[in-house]
């Protein structure tokens, strides 16, 4: 745990998507949308809080709304956006190193118990062949102030984290009122990519809460079912 701790010294972390540099070396795009935000997705997966990661193609794009593919994170190596949505989740954008490949991937406290971080890197070597020489971009989730979950939430995370990593595992989480817990997301997939592998300094979280900047932000928790969804996307240039 250590190790993890001084490597996380090294991840980025911002409050205004205008200092997002993480992809300034390469040719990717990548945006978010929110309340007043336009939609620039082409490719995109029916979610459903899985760890299942599958190539863009006829049943991801944007008009094919009959049989859409079922999955949580979507990627590309043509000059297509491919995008996720979110309503406090965590969206997580990645490209590889030279801005070939490009992957959006959903990702809730279930994908993340799930272990969709690591489906996602290996999935990302499969189409690839490159191993963990990537950039990461976290995206705006609900922050861990507003995050307050029951035990069983923080008893899946751990048992996620112990299938990487014998280490300690109480610090993605908080204690609150009674049995529950503030949890913190980001830090729990940031922790998990550079548990895999990932170089930290190619990490990059963007913290802006989804709960509480209701100026800018979908939040299904705060809105209930009035809530709309928020849009997160990269495309090769």
């Amino acid at each position: 745990m250590e190790n993890v701790t001084r490597h996380l010294l090294q991840v980025s972390e911002v409050d205004d998507d205008s200092k997002i540099d993480i992809f300034s070396s390469i040719n990717v795009s990548f945006g978010f949308s929110g309340i007043s935000g336009s939609n620039l997705v082409e490719h995109y997966v029916d979610q459903v809080h899985s760890n299942d990661i599958t190539p863009a193609g006829r049943r991801t794009t944007s008009t094919d709304c009959k049989n859409r593919k079922v999955a949580d994170g979507v990627g590309t190596n043509q000059k297509w956006s491919v995008g996720v949505k979110t309503a406090d989740c965590l969206p997580i954008l990645i490209s590889n190193f030279d801005g070939s490949y490009v992957l959006a991937v959903h990702a809730g406290w279930r994908g993340l118990a799930r272990n969709i971080i690591s489906a996602s890197l290996e999935f990302l070597e499969r189409e690839t062949g490159e191993k963990n020489d990537y950039f990461v971009l976290l995206g705006p989730c609900i922050s861990p102030d507003c995050y307050e979950v029951g035990p069983e939430v923080v008893l899946s995370l751990k048992r996620c984290w112990n299938n990487i990593s014998s280490f300690d595992h109480d610090w993605f989480y908080k204690k609150g009122r009674f049995n529950r817990s503030y949890v913190d997301l980001s830090l729990f997939a940031c922790k998990m990519f550079i548990s895999l592998g990932c170089p930290a300094k190619n990490i990059v979280i963007y913290r802006s809460c989804t709960f509480s900047n209701d100026k800018k932000w979908y939040s299904y928790r705060r809105d209930k079912k009035n809530s709309g969804r928020n849009w997160s996307w990269i495309s090769r240039v």
